[in-house]
């Protein structure tokens, strides 16, 4: 029987006593023996019953493998079928001390699956609006004189961003319900946390408060001269009036902030890639990573092309 803890609290390795049943001793292979009642013995090599064990510690997360026999002599047997009563504690640093949480489960031999649905539509969701609709706003942007209809490619862009920021929030939100979903009541989910999956939980936040401010800075930016406002182009047009400071400021970082914001996204997507395939796949990103690296590498020469575009046509 070989048994996968996967741990978001750090392990404290010295003493801590891996999922078992309620009176059996236990050892990880480490030359130690864990009993309830807090103290350890050094276990000879032929009582050694755990085999194959590994520890592993990486972004936050403990993960504790090893393989152990379900019935031994003067041991409580293990169920392979019905429920099984184990007991765990976790310390919340590597540092030796008091254990953070401890209690006991119940825990059945058959093969526990964890639900990936919310996980794949956090993901799709959040592709559709950073790896396809952003892109295709900005392109609107840097192509304006090739859309035909005067303003026309202000409203594209602004309604694909708009809808950029509401399939961000709707994406957030299932990502935060996934994760309450996995974690126990008594236990913090940490939905922005640093520690987790290379920083991807805060990268979250931090895109969905961009956007918020980006757009936002969009509905406020400072307006053209009334000759040529209603096109609400960036570009002088036939206005004989120059933009005012505070809008030549604005168009400027309005720019670099709308790339540098997709360009963390794409990152975040990456990120995001990543850890799911390593959590449900066993780490096999294809072919996913391929289609997204395929359709950035498609936006981004087209988004390179159209501000090369503007840089020749002054």
């Amino acid at each position: 029987c070989q048994q996968h803890l996967y741990c978001c609290l750090w392990i404290e390795q010295q003493f801590w006593i891996p999922p078992r049943l309620w009176n059996p001793s236990c050892d990880l292979g480490w030359g130690f023996c864990c009993y309830a009642y807090n103290s350890t013995t050094h276990m000879s090599d032929e009582k050694q019953t755990l085999v194959n064990t590994a520890i592993t510690q990486a972004n936050g997360m403990t993960t504790l493998t090893y393989t152990k026999i379900l019935v031994e002599d003067g041991e409580v047997p293990i169920n392979r079928v019905g429920d099984n009563l184990f007991i765990a504690a976790l310390g919340s640093s590597n540092t030796l001390g008091f254990h953070a949480v401890r209690g006991s489960f119940s825990l059945s031999g058959k093969v526990i699956e964890r639900d990936n649905s919310l996980w794949v539509a956090h993901g799709i969701i959040a592709y559709i609006a950073w790896g396809i609709a952003c892109p295709m706003a900005i392109l609107a942007g840097l192509f304006r004189k090739y859309i035909p209809g005067a303003g026309m490619w202000y409203e594209i862009h602004r309604g694909l961003q708009s809808f950029v920021l509401l399939l961000t929030i709707i994406s957030v939100a299932i990502a935060i319900a996934a994760l309450n979903k996995e974690t126990p009541s008594n236990l913090s989910a940490s939905h922005f946390s640093p520690d987790f999956a290379d920083g991807h939980r805060t990268i979250g936040l931090v895109v969905l408060i961009f956007a918020i401010f980006q757009i936002g800075g969009g509905v406020l930016r400072p307006h053209l001269p009334e000759s040529s406002a209603g096109n609400d182009d960036d570009d002088k047009g036939d206005s004989s009036e120059e933009k005012s400071t505070a809008r030549k400021v604005w168009e400027v970082l309005h720019r670099l902030f709308g790339v540098g914001l997709l360009i963390l996204s794409w990152i975040q997507i990456d990120l995001g890639i990543f850890w799911y395939h390593e959590i449900f796949d066993n780490g096999n990103t294809q072919p996913t990573s391929s289609i997204f690296y395929t359709v950035v590498g498609i936006f981004g020469f087209l988004i390179l092309m159209g501000v090369a575009l503007r840089v020749v046509k002054g």
